[in-house]
C-alpha cells in the first residue's frame, strides 16, 4: 500500500465518523424536540382540564345560589301575598 492509500482510508474513516456524529447529534436534537413537544401538550391538556373543571364547579355553585335566592324570593312573595 502506498501512503496515499492510507491517507484515503483515514480520510474516509474520519468522514464516516463525522457523518455518524452528525446523525447522533441530529437524533438527540429530534429526541429533545419530541420530548419538549410532548411535555408542552401534556401541560396544556392538564391546564385545560383544570380550567374546565373549575368553570363547571363555579357554574354549579352559581346555579345553586341562584336557585336558593329564587326559592327564598318566591316564598317571601307568597307569604306577603297570602298574609
Amino acid at each position: 500500500m502506498m501512503f496515499g492509500d492510507h491517507y484515503a482510508i483515514v480520510r474516509a474513516s474520519l468522514a464516516a465518523a463525522a457523518d455518524t456524529a452528525d446523525t447522533v447529534v441530529l437524533g438527540g436534537v429530534v429526541l429533545v424536540v419530541v420530548v419538549v413537544v410532548v411535555v408542552v401538550v401534556v401541560v396544556v391538556v392538564v391546564v385545560v382540564v383544570i380550567v374546565v373543571v373549575l368553570v363547571v364547579v363555579v357554574v354549579v355553585v352559581l346555579v345553586g345560589v341562584v336557585g336558593v335566592v329564587v326559592v327564598v324570593v318566591v316564598e317571601v312573595v307568597l307569604v306577603v301575598v297570602l298574609v
